[in-house]
């Protein structure tokens, strides 16, 4: 997904251990644990689009607050768009298949 920049930008990838300073690290698990501050995040970032895991409270929260919509939404994962952001919503009751990738 990073090769999609400047054009897409995402907040974290696989690389986090060696790429992303440790205080960019905790502001992920501030947004993602739903602790104080973690809207913040959202505008500090010009965030468009926001990948959670249901399980989350944050996917909850999200679903809560004025100018988001969740627009995907299957058994693990929900995906959360800002107001203004054109996406068709979707959502299936379907389990993922089974397996490991690679």
């Amino acid at each position: 997904m990073w090769k999609l920049g400047p054009r897409v930008q995402i907040s974290l990838d696989s690389r986090y251990e060696v790429a992303y300073p440790d205080w960019r690290l905790e502001e992920d698990h501030v947004f993602f644990e739903a602790r104080e501050g973690w809207q913040a995040i959202l505008t500090k970032y010009s965030t468009d689009i926001v990948l959670v895991p249901n399980r989350l409270l944050v996917a909850s929260k999200l679903n809560e607050i004025d100018g988001w919509r969740r627009v995907y939404r299957e058994s693990q994962f929900a995906m959360f768009a800002r107001d203004g952001v054109e996406l068709e919503t979707f959502e299936t009751a379907a389990d993922p298949p089974e397996g490991t990738f690679p």
